[in-house]
């Protein structure tokens, strides 16, 4: 029986915590130590970025990009068996407060936008990196620019709803 790329004996499989071993991810983006559209990030940051998720052993995480004002930007990175590296799916805005719940509550019906989530008090939607043009879209939407966007730190990303 010929396999192909997609096929589950031909991804190389990295062990997830406590050795079960994890399904391949579907849509993934760029490697982070490859670049990250929207940051300005040397290649000593984006390293440094990787092996911190290395060290953590988070195989999901946010990088977070900008925090100001009620505001919080994240890249949404998990581990992609067929790149053998950390990437990017995801541009994560979660906003707090009378400023920016109200303005993302309403991206909700943006096509841009394929998730909105509430809690306590804050909004949090989540834009698809491709295609490209969505981000861009959404961001010009919410009167964002990434100007100056730096990798902050990293969390944990909130676990994902079973179904």
């Amino acid at each position: 029986m010929n396999r192909g790329p997609g096929d589950e004996a031909s991804v190389k499989r990295r062990p997830a915590a406590g050795g079960a071993e994890l399904e391949p991810t579907h849509q993934a983006g760029p490697c982070v130590e490859d670049g990250l559209p929207l940051v300005e990030a040397g290649e000593e940051e984006l390293h440094a970025a990787v092996a911190a998720l290395e060290r953590t052993g988070l195989d999901e995480a946010l990088l977070r990009l900008s925090s100001t004002g009620g505001l919080h930007i994240y890249y949404h990175v998990s581990w992609s068996m067929e790149q053998e590296c950390y990437t990017a799916a995801a541009l994560v805005v979660r906003g707090c407060g009378d400023e920016w719940g109200p303005r993302l509550l309403k991206a909700a019906d943006w096509p841009e936008v394929a998730k909105v989530a509430l809690d306590r008090g804050c909004v949090e939607i989540v834009i698809p990196l491709d295609p490209p043009y969505r981000v861009k879209k959404a961001l010009e939407k919410l009167g964002l620019t990434p100007a100056g966007w730096r990798i902050e730190g990293l969390e944990p990303a909130p676990p994902s709803p079973q179904g």
